[in-house]
């Protein structure tokens, strides 16, 4: 296998083999150029010499290019590609913080001052692969974009450069997989939802406590998003429904504001039960806001603060809770009790059937009440056999 040079291809072909230079540059008027050159070898010649010759030329032609002022040599540093990244690409904060913590920890260290001319497709597979015990799968898809933004940056600049990482792979991920108790203990809500009720060392803090009770209690019997029940307003609340339209959502400055729901299937009305009515009016009753589930200063919640928060207080007292928790248990709850599937998809909200299904999560009790209904009908069988015999 011949060797690998910059700018220079080789082609195998059945009568003889071509070893070709090839690169792209501006001429003086700004106009895009090739320089292309070819060296015909015979089968029987080797390729190391005209491989040899083609990197002299190369560089003879690159050298003249650039003391003739018509060829700019990329000098740009991965770091100066990342400087503009944020001019380039205008994403919400939350997918720029996360390009920041993967860049920060895994290119920067390791690449940040390399020129990005100078890279190879093998260095962008090691930084991958250095990745694998640390990243989940979603997580290295995400580190393979990051270097795919930051090509695409260089070529906005100096369109003659290769992207190299389009031949790297993505490596699947070796973290060690823990699996999540999705498993909701109606007795430890309630204790999260006394403490929350009966807490607050000051007034603004006893009041945000009280709020998020009663959005906890909401969630637990409608499975709505957090980020839609933090976003419900008076006029979303019917007699024996809710509307369910809009959520928060981050907004390019960075702050937490009202939008409509991602998908039409999120565009939903939830029949309420006797106990959510009654939440329900405690706190139209409790909250001044026409948006019912805002803090003490009449703002959004900071949907990440509060879970951040959340987690506290679930540590505090001992018990393993995340806001998700609720919505996963109403699909479980729904599906145990034979409600059919069209039915749970559309009160969850979701795209498909199959994601209801992915969200309902059995339980040990469940399990054993299906083991025992096999083994009750196993031996419902024998005895009949042996009845027939």
């Amino acid at each position: 296998m011949a060797r690998k040079e910059k700018y220079i291809k080789v082609f195998e072909r059945k009568n003889a083999n071509y070893v070709i230079i090839e690169f792209y540059y501006y001429d003086r008027n700004g106009d895009r150029k090739r320089y292309y050159h070819s060296f015909k070898v015979s089968k029987d010649e080797p390729l190391s010499p005209t491989i040899d010759l083609a990197c002299d030329l190369r560089d003879l032609k690159r050298a003249e290019l650039i003391q003739k002022k018509t060829l700019t040599v990329c000098e740009l540093t991965v770091d100066d590609l990342w400087n503009d990244f944020p001019n380039v690409f205008q994403l919400k904060p939350s997918t720029v913080k996360g390009y920041s913590h993967v860049y920060n920890n895994w290119i920067k260290p390791f690449y940040g001052q390399e020129k990005i001319i100078d890279l190879s497709a093998y260095e962008i597979s090691e930084s991958l692969n250095r990745a694998v015990y640390e990243m989940n799968n979603h997580s290295l898809n995400r580190f393979y974009c990051l270097w795919k933004k930051l090509y695409h940056i260089a070529r906005l600049k100096f369109p003659e450069i290769t992207d190299v990482s389009t031949l790297a792979t993505v490596p699947k991920s070796q973290k060690k997989i823990t699996k999540k108790s999705v498993t909701l203990d109606e007795n430890e809500l309630d204790i999260i939802v006394e403490y929350l009720q009966t807490n607050g060392q000051t007034e603004q803090r006893a009041y945000n406590n009280r709020i998020i009770a009663y959005a906890l209690l909401v969630m637990r019997f409608t499975g709505i998003r957090p980020q839609e029940c933090f976003a419900l307003h008076r006029r979303n609340i019917k007699r024996n429904s809710i509307s369910i339209n809009e959520a928060l959502s981050l907004n390019k400055q960075g702050h937490y504001e009202v939008m409509n729901v991602k998908t039409v299937s999120s565009i939903r009305d939830i029949p309420l039960s006797t106990q959510c009515k009654e939440i329900l009016e405690e706190i139209k009753n409790f909250s001044d806001n026409e948006y019912l589930f805002k803090n003490y200063k009449g703002e959004f919640f900071n949907m990440r603060k509060l879970s951040s928060y959340i987690s506290e207080v679930s540590k505090k007292l001992n018990i393993n809770f995340y806001m998700y928790k609720l919505r996963h248990q109403l699909s479980t709850d729904l599906l145990s009790f034979d409600v059919d599937i069209r039915t749970v998809q559309e009160i969850m909200g979701h795209t498909s059937a199959t994601m209801s299904i992915y969200y309902a999560r059995s339980n040990d009790s469940l399990k054993k009440d299906a083991l025992d209904k096999l083994g009750n009908f196993k031996n419902n069988l024998g005895t009949e056999n042996e009845k027939k015999a």
